[in-house]
């Protein structure tokens, strides 16, 4: 997803006065599954002055958005999105470096490990585990950080099929700095950052991996095999 360490590649280069018109693209160049990422008919409203955007407020928005849209990743992105373009650059900057290291702290093999069981036989890219750990931070600040401890609590939690990467979440901020500032996302400034490890090892080896998470295995492999014989 970065060019260069530390770059934030440009989201979806959306203005107000376009939104209508547009089927969004992201930055890999698939179109998103929804035609408009804000409906630019109703207006955004006065920006909200003096709200910092520190952990407990990037969690409060989380909890917030993923309440209204009822846990579908899309119409969370399009909520968060319309919420950051009320507040200034500064916060949505801020928001940014919040997710950006919520992302680095879930970049664990483990995870890694879940994420492909819970996908079945199409398992699990890089580019979709970014992806994933996105959804899961969508999830709120529970569920993540207990995940983070115990990856295989998401079993009690994640339905078999249901959609668990989120793509759009990751340039909400992008979007609602186009938004709220009316500038390019080019212009967007790029926090300088180091590139992180994978923490652990993925198992490679199914057997291993099937026996080191049975619930996720008996849960979301087997039934995925089930319906594909």
């Amino acid at each position: 997803k970065a060019g260069v360490e530390g770059e934030l590649l440009p989201g979806l280069a959306l203005r107000p006065a376009s939104l209508s018109r547009l089927t969004p693209v992201s930055p890999r160049g698939r179109p998103w599954k929804s035609t408009r990422i804000y409906d630019s008919s109703k207006p955004l409203g006065v920006k909200i002055q003096g709200m910092n955007m520190d952990k407990e407020r990037f969690w409060e928005l989380i909890k917030e958005s993923h309440q209204a849209s009822k846990g579908d990743p899309r119409k969370q992105a399009k909520y968060v999105t319309k919420e950051l373009a009320r507040l200034g650059e500064s916060e949505i900057l801020a928001y940014q470096a919040i997710l950006d290291d919520l992302i680095d702290d879930a970049y664990i093999a483990e995870l890694w490990d879940i994420a492909g069981i819970m996908a079945g036989g199409w398992g699990c890219s890089e580019d979709g585990f970014t992806d994933f750990r996105a959804w899961l931070i969508g999830q709120g600040k529970n569920v993540f950080e207990k995940a983070l401890v115990d990856p295989e609590s998401l079993v009690e939690i994640v339905a078999v099929g249901q959609e668990t990467q989120s793509e759009a979440l990751l340039y909400v901020a992008v979007n609602a700095y186009e938004l709220s500032t009316g500038k390019d996302a080019d212009s967007m400034p790029k926090r300088a950052k180091s590139i992180p490890e994978l923490g652990g090892v993925i198992l490679k080896d199914e057997d291993l991996l099937f026996a080191e998470y049975p619930k996720a295995t008996e849960k979301f492999w087997n039934w995925w095999i089930d319906r594909n014989r």
